[in-house]
């Protein structure tokens, strides 16, 4: 009995021992995804910072089209 419970106490131990190693490598991928979005997100942000600031326009336009948009694409439900 006391030879299966030594044996029982070091399977538990070892699956601790991965269950840990695993945690941490989660954790560490994690880290590292959340690093490389602030990253992205930088540059994005820098990007359409740089185009604003070398774009002709200084305003949006009022109207996006010169004519005005097909019912079907305004209304989608009426074309059906």
């Amino acid at each position: 009995m006391r030879t299966e419970s030594v044996e029982h106490f070091n399977i538990l131990v070892d699956l601790e021992e991965e269950y840990a190693v695993h945690s941490r490598r989660l954790l560490v991928g994690v880290d590292n995804f959340q690093k490389a979005s602030q990253d992205v997100f930088q540059c994005v942000g820098d990007i359409i910072q740089d185009h604003n600031r070398r774009s002709l326009c200084k305003k949006f336009p009022t109207k996006l089209f010169a004519k005005p948009l097909p019912t079907f694409v305004v209304e989608p439900e009426s074309a059906e």
